[in-house]
């Protein structure tokens, strides 16, 4: 059965859901980079789908990085991190099918265009098809500063449907780029230094999500192995003085209680997760997830 083909438009960029998860560190240049090339390639491959050499205008890629770099020598910058994407070896994929493979084989910046072309295992997925994921807003996704902030809000998007995320230690580590290194090992140092830094600053570009997370500890205990991240990613309508208030989604005074739903005891209550339709999904220490109409079903089953 023939695949249904997504269509790119202007300010989106569409991404196999293999490219996607990649494991391992970029540079800000390089992420950004790597987001502008695979737009423009997808537009290039709409109007040719044998090509194999790329190009990209300067001044357009300049201004897809978000460049603010007016010494003159952004140039020689720009080719010294994305030469590194000829011989850098990242692993794609899950941790149940990894492949290794770099991102492209022959890449040139001059002051008048960008040529390139990609690895194969890479130009394999640069296609319309179905299984992707589509960031809707290209120059917010550019804007961020920090890059555990732009991996992190990438991944969200791909749950965007269910508004919630989980992610183990490792997975965390390998799709945000956190280095291999002893300060990270220890949970406090993660949260600081990696996860509160990428929530707050998702948070302050995208305010409608509401964004927030809880660590998921092994059953009945208190060793940490992984964070389930909540959001409420609903766009700000524009109204006028006669918009009705909305009913609140601060859930706090709820997370920890137990609950017995459907005869199962759940324990710690982690994440409530609003949905546009105002029913709840629930996450729980314990590992389980449902979903109800309302709060106030979820608060009958309380113990």
């Amino acid at each position: 059965m023939k695949k249904k083909e997504i269509k790119q438009y202007e300010n989106e960029v569409v991404i196999h859901q293999d490219v996607a998860k990649l494991r391992g560190r970029l540079t800000p240049v390089q992420s950004r980079s790597m987001l502008s090339i695979l737009k423009r390639a997808n537009e290039q491959v709409a109007e040719n789908s044998n090509i194999t050499d790329f190009t990209i205008p300067t001044n357009v890629f300049l201004d897809d990085i978000q460049n603010k770099d007016e010494s003159g020598t952004i140039i020689k910058k720009l080719s010294s991190h994305l030469e590194k994407l000829m011989v850098q070896i990242f692993e794609w994929g899950t941790v149940d099918e990894i492949n290794k493979a770099i991102f492209m084989q022959q890449i040139k910046v001059t002051n008048e265009e960008v040529t390139f072309t990609f690895s194969n295992y890479i130009r394999e997925y640069i296609k319309p098809i179905s299984n992707a994921l589509i960031v809707k807003d290209f120059e917010l996704i550019q804007s961020f500063r920090s890059e555990y902030a732009r991996q992190l809000y990438k991944h969200l998007m791909m749950w965007d449907s269910k508004q919630t995320l989980y992610l183990s230690i490792k997975d965390l580590k390998d799709f945000l780029g956190v280095p291999d290194n002893k300060s990270y090992q220890r949970m406090d140092n993660l949260k600081r230094g990696v996860i509160n830094v990428a929530v707050k600053e998702i948070n302050e570009k995208c305010p409608w999500m509401d964004l927030r997370y809880n660590n998921r500890t092994k059953h009945r205990s208190k060793i940490i192995e992984g964070f389930d991240f909540g959001w409420f990613n609903k766009q700000k309508k524009k109204t006028d003085s006669k918009e009705q208030q909305k009913p609140s989604t601060d859930y706090s005074d709820y997370y920890g209680m137990n609950f017995k739903i459907k005869g199962n005891i759940c324990e710690h209550l982690l994440v409530i997760t609003p949905l546009a339709d105002g029913s709840i999904n629930c996450s729980f220490r314990s590992g389980e997830n449902y979903h109800f109409k309302s709060v106030k079903d979820l608060l009958k089953l309380k113990i």
